[in-house]
């Protein structure tokens, strides 16, 4: 069952490897642009529209009436997906049972029918 720490460090977690994400690309291009052509610093286009979005990623991840909100989706999200992978295991086992019935039916059909035959020489 999903609940509302799991959901909540889920939500943190997400936010968290955008931000690692975004400092690590970033800093690797700011590496690149600096050291290939330091006169035209393209990189900043980069970091500031991608910073935009890991500024808004913190403000519905942090915000208190977006993140109760972030939380509540977060976790039923959590809950559909557990709910998928029950019915999933089920249908799986299901598929195994009348596997295991066909393979036990067909044993019985081949005991019964070679007691019928004679021995062959």
């Amino acid at each position: 069952m999903a609940t509302q720490a799991k959901a909540e460090d889920r939500l943190d977690m997400g936010f968290a490897i955008h931000a690692a994400v975004y400092v690590i690309v970033v800093g690797g291009l700011f590496y690149l642009n600096y050291t290939r052509n330091p006169e035209r610093m393209w990189v900043l286009w980069v970091a500031g529209g991608w910073g935009l979005g890991v500024a808004l990623h913190a403000f519905l991840t942090y915000a208190p009436g977006f993140r109760e909100k972030s939380i509540a989706a977060k976790r039923e999200r959590m809950e559909k997906r557990e709910n998928r992978v029950e019915m999933r295991q089920e249908r799986r086992e299901e598929r195994q049972a009348n596997r295991n019935a066909t393979h036990e039916n067909i044993a019985d059909r081949m005991s019964e029918s070679s007691s019928d035959r004679p021995p062959t020489i």
